[in-house]
C-alpha cells in the first residue's frame, strides 16, 4: 500500500485551532502507527509551502470565527492557494472551526471551507460534531481535544481506504 499524505493547515490567534490541530493529527498518527500509511504534516498557514498541499492526500483547514465568519487569513490563503482546481481534484478536504463566544457563524466558516473544497473537485466527508466537519463553541476542554482525536482517526480511515490518481 502507498504511504498517503495529509497536511493539517491552520490559522490560529489564541492557540485553540493550533491544539485542536495537534489533537486531529495525533487521532491520525495513532491510526497511521497500526499500518504505517499515513505521513501527517501539522502547519501554520504562514508556513505552509504549496507544494506540500499538491502532494498531499487530504488536506484539513482550520481556523477561527471572527464577527461569525471564517477568519479572513484562512479564507485568504485557500482562496490564492487552490487557484489550481485539478490539482485537488478527488482529494479528501476537511475542516474544523472554534470560537470563544456563544454566537452563531460556525455553520457559515465551515460552508465557506466546504465550498472552497467541492469547487476545487476534493470529496467532503461528513462527520465530526457537524455534518461537513469538526465544530468548538466555547472553551476547549478535554472532551472536544477527545472528539478531535476521534476525527483524526476518521479522516485516516477514510484516507487509508481512498484510492487516487496521485498513487
Amino acid at each position: 500500500m502507498t504511504t498517503k499524505k495529509v497536511t493539517i493547515i491552520f490559522f490560529s490567534k489564541t492557540g485553540n485551532i493550533k491544539k485542536m490541530a495537534e489533537a486531529i493529527g495525533a487521532g491520525l498518527k495513532n491510526e497511521s502507527e497500526k499500518s504505517n500509511h499515513i505521513d501527517v504534516n501539522i502547519t501554520d498557514i504562514d508556513k505552509v509551502q504549496t507544494e506540500t498541499l499538491v502532494s498531499s492526500n487530504c488536506i484539513i483547514a482550520g481556523a477561527p470565527i471572527h464577527y461569525g465568519k471564517l477568519a479572513t487569513p484562512m479564507e485568504n490563503f485557500l482562496k490564492e492557494s487552490f487557484l489550481n482546481s485539478e490539482v485537488h481534484r478527488g482529494k479528501i478536504g476537511s475542516c474544523f472551526t472554534s470560537y470563544g463566544v456563544d454566537i452563531e457563524g460556525s455553520e457559515i466558516a465551515i460552508l465557506t471551507m466546504v465550498q472552497i473544497f467541492l469547487e476545487h473537485g476534493m470529496l467532503v466527508p461528513g462527520f465530526g460534531d457537524g455534518p461537513l466537519g469538526q465544530f468548538v463553541a466555547g472553551a476547549l476542554d478535554e472532551q472536544v481535544l477527545a472528539n478531535c482525536n476521534d476525527f483524526g482517526k476518521n479522516i485516516a480511515d477514510l484516507t487509508k481506504r481512498l484510492k487516487t490518481s496521485q498513487q
